[in-house]
């Protein structure tokens, strides 16, 4: 009925009535009116559900760029610059990376659109709708956007796209923090993930990392050292003091540990950005296997066991670059080796699919590409790990234990066909004694496929050739090093030509968990909104038209990755004050529609402001009329009722996920 209500009201209001009669608080807040026996007042009729005013959603800049600097060897310092485009408003974060150590220095710029691009300045929070304001500008070049900012001696500079999710910024990104924190996530792990989101590392800064401990740089080490090993007929211990003593290849002067502090060495990396840097040399040492006596481990696995190796025999050698790459103490003995296997079995369920066929193909290969395409799938993976631990040299086993896993994570899929789910094995050994408590936490995968496979006339099997690296990060609640584990995968060849590289992240939980049921509800938050500055006032008294948009439009960027995501809830909720009109006696039931339209005219906004990127699927609107406002104001709740005007009750909350991140108010 309420429904039905605000329905008529809107075609009365559009049509018949443009004029509607006012309480006499509606000329106290400024508003102009007739008036008539002093205590009526008549004015426009506001009280109705407004017209789309669609925001121009081209050029859309929202992704993550790095400057040349960042992305080939070019002077300058390197920079990033993470765009959330809501609409004509556009919110950035621009990150200077020092040339050497330091901490890196954040800029938050803000824009409004105009002549097809954004005119820009560093950030004031009470800066209005920009026409040509700034002090620069913000403009589509391409894929690529060019940015000039005075302020900051920038001009003209390009940033070449990386990639094109929104960034969370600010307090969008305190969701994921509190997640981390309640899941057992250290505070050192939980700043890692906000400097990962700020700062991650560079294109330039990977391929350093990448080329300084690739295999060919790497195995030489570990080869000299295993050489002598062999040769020498001393003990382990000796030989360990002879191979500090005469370097062998690791610990020497011209060994490993000199090398890994050329690569990371904390006076030439911002400190956001070192632990980031650590963690990619030791995923690369962990993606790889050398031959090692008469079995093969990763180089991880070498460098740990000479390290330790090392360490015991001679206490006093600190080896404090590898110690920190191996993210050991740095101080002590080294700890005992275990072996750790494990067994993953994950489901997988796609959430959305981006993309379309790739240009016309030539040759021979036309046919067999014929339904060759790319896209980006995203999708949520959940299912069990089975961990088991092993002492001794792998003789003894020390515990078994089977845990829920549930992962969020992209695909960018480049031919056709693909595998989904994922179950495989992988095995480690590493120097960290986990417990199966300190598995539940963090967890991230990075695999990549490839695959060449066809079908036989009237055969069922598929032929062909499936290539398929993967490695699992175990983080857990981080009293550890990570654990990283490369997995096997025994699968049958898929049908179609095409590569995949996928990245997932996510938790491990107690068997007991419920990860599977989608509909339960998320845990609700519930926190104060203050604010009184003068753009977040959107309402008239008495009125649902929303009047300003700039700080809408300002929420919308911020909390872009959410409002961009299907599986956000959204609820909007509109509230009206006890004000009533002296001649009427329907008060309530006026309110009630107020509030209902309020809170529909906030979702058009949000559909006017995002247009299509505004990708939630489960969107509420209610309103809770005067009933909120009447109980606060007559905490007894009397017979007799006090009305009133209260700017307090004359707003719309916005509520994400159950957590409220955004008040519209009333004037």
């Amino acid at each position: 009925m309420a429904e039905q209500a605000a329905s008529d009201e809107t075609d009365k209001s559009k049509h018949e009535y443009r004029q509607e009669i006012k309480p006499k608080a509606y000329a106290k807040s400024g508003n102009k009116g007739r008036a008539r026996q002093g205590d009526l007042w008549i004015g426009p009729a506001e009280r109705r559900l407004d017209e789309a005013k669609p925001d121009p959603q081209t050029p859309y800049l929202t992704g993550r760029y790095q400057n040349e600097a960042a992305v080939q060897d070019a002077s300058g310092p390197q920079m990033l610059l993470h765009i959330n485009q809501a609409g004509r408003w556009v919110a950035c974060l621009l990150v200077i990376l020092p040339k050497g150590g330091g901490n890196i220095q954040c800029f938050r710029l803000v824009g409004s659109m105009f002549g097809g691009k954004f005119g820009v300045q560093i950030d004031d929070v009470n800066a209005q709708d920009l026409d040509e304001a700034g002090t620069g500008t913000l403009e589509a070049a391409g894929k690529d956007v060019l940015l000039t900012l005075k302020d900051l001696g920038i001009e003209q500079a390009r940033f070449f796209l990386h990639n094109t999710r929104a960034t969370f910024l600010e307090d969008s990104l305190e969701p994921l923090l509190e997640a981390g924190l309640e899941l057992g996530g250290s505070k050192t792990q939980v700043q890692e993930i906000q400097n990962r989101e700020i700062a991650p590392l560079t294109v330039r800064q990977i391929e350093q990392v990448d080329a300084g401990f690739a295999v060919e740089k790497i195995k030489p080490y570990l080869d000299a050292y295993d050489a002598n090993a062999s040769q020498t007929q001393s003990s382990a211990k000796e030989f360990a003091a002879q191979a500090i003593d005469q370097g062998y290849g690791m610990f020497g002067k011209a060994g490993l540990e000199v090398h890994v502090g050329k690569i990371i060495n904390p006076s030439r990396w911002p400190k956001e950005q070192l632990p980031l840097a650590r963690e990619r040399a030791r995923w690369v040492l962990a993606s790889y296997k050398l031959q090692h006596l008469r079995s093969q481990r990763t180089a991880l696995e070498l460098i740990e066991s000479a390290a330790a190796e090392v360490i015991t025999s001679n206490p006093s050698r600190t080896l404090p670059n590898i110690r920190a790459l191996l993210g050991w103490p740095a101080e002590g003995a080294a700890p005992q080796s275990f072996q750790y296997k494990v067994d993953i079995k994950l489901k997988y369920k796609e959430k959305s699919v981006a993309g379309g066929n790739v240009g016309p193909m030539s040759g021979r290969f036309k046919k067999l590409l014929k339904d060759f395409s790319a896209g980006v799938s995203i999708g949520a993976y959940y299912g069990d790990i089975e961990v088991q631990c092993f002492s001794e040299h792998g003789s003894k086993l020390e515990w078994k234990r089977k845990l829920k896993i549930v992962m969020l994570g992209s695909s960018i899929v480049l031919g056709k066909g693909s595998r989904s789910g994922l179950s495989a094995k992988g095995e480690v050994t590493s120097v960290s004694n986990w417990t199966p408590k300190e598995l539940e936490g963090w967890v991230k995968v990075l695999d990549s496929n490839a695959w060449a496979g066809f079908k036989l006339p009237k055969q069922k099997d598929v032929i062909g050739k499936d290539v398929r690296d993967a490695v699992l990060i175990i983080n857990g609640v981080e009293n550890h090093p990570r654990l990283m584990i490369p997995l096997k995968f025994d699968a049958d060849p898929i049908e179609g030509v095409g590569v995949q590289g996928s990245f997932m992240f996510g938790w491990i939980v107690s068997p007991d968990a419920d990860i599977s049921d989608e509909s339960r509800q998320h845990r609700m938050f519930r926190y104060e909104v203050h604010s009184e500055k003068k753009q977040d006032c959107h309402f008239k008294i008495g009125s649902s038209i929303v009047e300003g948009r700039i700080g809408i439009r300002r929420f919308c960027a911020l909390w872009l990755p959410w409002l961009t995501s299907p599986d956000s809830q959204l609820e909007i909720i509109g509230y009206a004050d006890g004000l009533g009109y002296t001649d009427r006696r329907d008060e309530s039931k006026r309110n009630q529609e107020l509030s209902e339209m309020r809170a529909k005219n906030i979702q058009s906004v949000l559909k006017d402001i995002l247009g299509d990127h505004l990708a939630i699927k489960s969107i509420q609107t209610k309103g809770m009329g005067d009933s909120y406002a009447l109980e606060q104001d007559n905490p007894r709740y009397t017979s007799r009722l006090v009305r009133r005007a209260n700017r307090e009750h004359r707003r719309v909350d916005v509520l994400l996920d159950g957590k409220c991140v955004f008040v519209v108010w009333a004037a």
